[in-house]
């Protein structure tokens, strides 16, 4: 099999899905692993909050900037 498509089957869920199943039979599993995380797992994660930061102005800012 290709580099090339092993590494489109990766990353294309619908491209993967369309492969017969010797073909998906002969992909590698993917460097990364499985990742599966729970709700509360994802809950804790940074991008997972709602919190934005206020200034002292009480203007949302990013992080570092002062906003006027």
């Amino acid at each position: 099999m290709l580099t090339s498509t092993i590494i489109r089957a990766w990353k294309n869920k619908q491209f993967r899905e369309s492969l017969s199943s010797s073909e998906a039979a002969q992909l590698p599993e993917h460097p990364a692993g499985l990742i599966d995380l729970t709700d509360a797992e994802l809950g804790e994660v940074a991008g997972g909050d709602n919190y934005s930061p206020l200034s002292t102005y009480g203007t949302n800012c990013s992080w570092g900037w002062r906003c006027l």
